[in-house]
């Protein structure tokens, strides 16, 4: 256990954090008590690969920061804000001050994609075959609550909302929603004020701090292409795409060293377009075994 931020990366460039487990901040709360990865005050060409992130109330976090950074290959799990138990926290993301950009996220896990506005923009991130969930794993806060977002206890679900601000930002090919779960969702939220509806696959543009409302611009630059996601259970491929083709990586030549290692996993293991559209991710197969250094 940790207090502030567990792994915080400052004033940095090209530091590569690698097949790591971070978990249980001693404080998670907002106000920076319980990040368990920050990139922050420009720090760039940050490789964070391979880990896994839990049990925090932000499981990562970048403050003016970013530029050519990679975050692939992660399970990211179970933000919460203590005592707050009814606020679903945010993800995989690479926001929370003003100046984030450039950054590939690539082949994670975790329970929403979103971008937050609470101290500023962030542009021109790419969320790449990635498995966004829209639920939390059920766990247990620090103060002993249960928490199980698939009882209807906690809000706002999202599989995929980038808050105000966030402009220029590029999602493909990646899986959204939870198999025979988000039945009765709204696919698509764009303009919804005050939280309502408050179940999506698409939340662009939305606010959490009032006064309340939304940012057209967040949806109108984004870039939405050959995203699977399981309430209409179909790919939704942009216009001007007529190829329908994603490559295997957009950071990678080959297949990563990693997946080869345990019995071994497909890769790209996120495969929208296919049947199944999921694999395994080593890094949450590792979580699941109990040995997270120890690959199944």
């Amino acid at each position: 256990m940790y207090l502030n931020d567990g792994f915080d990366i400052d004033f940095s460039f090209r530091v590569q954090l690698e097949g790591v487990y971070i978990h249980n901040a001693v404080w998670p709360v907002h106000g920076g008590a319980g990040y368990n990865i920050s990139l922050a005050w420009g720090s760039s060409e940050i490789l964070i690969e391979n880990s896994i992130s839990v049990l925090a109330n932000k499981v990562i976090v970048v403050r003016s920061s970013g530029a050519g950074s990679v975050v692939a290959y992660n399970y990211m799990d179970d933000g919460y804000i203590n005592g707050q138990d009814g606020w679903v926290e945010i993800g995989l993301n690479g926001s929370h001050m003003v100046g984030d950009h450039h950054i590939l996220f690539e082949g994670n896990q975790s329970f929403n994609i979103d971008s937050d506005q609470t101290h500023g923009s962030s542009i021109y991130n790419t969320f790449f075959r990635n498995y966004a969930s829209g639920y939390r794993k059920p766990f247990t806060t620090l103060d002993g609550t249960y928490i199980d977002d698939t009882t209807g206890c906690c809000r706002p679900l999202r599989a995929v909302g980038a808050q105000a601000y966030a402009y220029w930002f590029s999602f493909i090919g990646n899986v959204l929603g939870a198999s025979g779960r988000t039945n009765g969702w709204t696919y698509n939220c764009v303009g919804a004020i005050n939280f309502i509806p408050n179940q999506c696959i698409w939340n662009l543009g939305w606010m959490d701090i009032s006064p309340r409302g939304y940012d057209p611009n967040v949806a109108t630059t984004a870039i939405q292409d050959g995203n699977f996601d399981y309430l209409t259970n179909s790919v939704t491929w942009a216009s001007s795409d007529t190829s329908h083709m994603l490559p295997n990586s957009l950071y990678l030549r080959q297949r990563p060293a990693f997946f080869e290692a345990g019995s071994g996993y497909t890769w790209p293991w996120v495969n929208p377009a296919g049947s199944p559209q999921l694999y395994k991710l080593p890094a949450k197969a590792r979580y699941h075994a109990g040995t997270p250094f120890t690959q199944p």
